[in-house]
């Protein structure tokens, strides 16, 4: 994905739908402390960006929380962790982006199938 300037973010997971909407998850670990805030403000200022941001708890402090806070970034964009997320949290964030396809730029859906007459087994 492209970042601010010349920077590449290259996130830990990717999740490709059925209709071609692919979203990112990048991982925010105590080590990663100081990429963070940039990571933040870019998503704040590209919010077609399909990026969901994993932030370990022990980040989510002082200037982080206050912007966190002012929910610029929607919720279903991050969540925090301890040592590492869980599934459920994931899934929340992911069925979070459902509801709006535009909001990560998604492919048109699929045309319908035409109807057969058959039923399904």
């Amino acid at each position: 994905l492209n970042g601010p300037g010349a920077e590449l973010i290259f996130p830990d997971f990717t999740f490709a739908r059925a209709d071609g909407t692919t979203v990112y998850l990048e991982l925010f670990h105590r080590w990663h402390r100081s990429q963070l805030l940039p990571r933040l403000r870019h998503c704040i200022a590209h919010p077609e960006l399909p990026l969901i941001l994993g932030l370990d708890q022990s980040l989510c402090q002082g200037e982080l929380k206050d912007l966190l806070a002012t929910g610029a970034l929607p919720a279903h964009r991050f969540f925090s962790f301890r040592d590492y997320p869980t599934v459920a949290k994931v899934r929340a964030c992911l069925d979070g982006c459902r509801p709006a396809p535009d909001l990560f730029s998604a492919a048109p859906p699929p045309a319908a199938e035409p109807a057969t007459g058959r039923g399904h087994p």
